[in-house]
């Protein structure tokens, strides 16, 4: 079964959330980027808010690779597509409803435990 094969398990409207919920994330992150970037830039910034602009740069830049380590990790573990929101002490996996099993969870839950430190109680999973 060929990726694109695996999408056609997905309605049109699992298509779209997922392909939306990405742009939004992409839309955020470069909000978030150029906010750091530009605090970067300033001549007049101190020292100190340049080390605080570099460190948001870097948390960012880890944050994403996890996200899409995570996602990639699911779906070749299977899913058809998913979208993966971490922040500093909680993860939200969102996959599609209709690929849930009795394991799903359990395969979901050590995916984001590869990448991440958060516990489990703190993973949330969400169908759509």
């Amino acid at each position: 079964e060929t990726l694109t094969d695996s999408f056609k398990n997905l309605s049109n409207e699992q298509q779209n959330y997922f392909s939306n919920a990405r742009l939004k994330r992409e839309k955020t992150t470069d909000e978030v980027k150029e906010i750091a970037l530009e605090a970067l830039s300033l001549t007049e910034s101190d020292e100190d808010s340049k080390e605080t602009a570099l460190a948001q740069l870097a948390s960012l830049e880890e944050l994403l690779m996890n996200q899409d380590t995570v996602e990639n990790k699911l779906i070749a573990k299977g899913f058809s597509d998913c979208v993966c929101s971490i922040t500093e002490d909680s993860v939200t996996v969102i996959v599609p409803d209709n690929e849930m099993t009795d394991y799903s969870a359990i395969i979901i839950k050590d995916a984001v435990a590869e990448v991440t430190n958060i516990p489990f109680e703190n993973i949330s999973i969400v169908t759509v």
